[in-house]
């Protein structure tokens, strides 16, 4: 199981950069306000007990197929360089 990674953005624009094995899901409440509901990508399940955490279960859909696992770039390193 891969380490997991929530952020929670309202006002701004998130992008996240990873090494292998971490799952992130970014969650920007101002594309959940402004897109359509039926638009919005669910999260994967797995990341429920980090939306109980942050206080937002419910406000963003979750589903165990066709959801986001992982947002996150990967660089990839060669010999010490990104």
């Amino acid at each position: 199981m891969n380490l997991k990674v929530l952020i929670i953005v309202t006002g701004g624009v998130a992008y996240a950069y990873a090494d292998r094995g971490i799952d992130v899901v970014i969650v920007d409440f101002d594309d959940l306000k402004a897109a359509d509901p039926a638009a919005i990508t669910p999260i994967h399940s797995s990341f429920q007990p980090l939306m109980e955490l942050a206080g937002i279960v419910g406000d963003w859909p979750l589903s165990e197929h066709d959801a986001v696992l992982d947002e996150a770039r990967h660089p990839e390193v060669v010999r010490g360089i990104v």
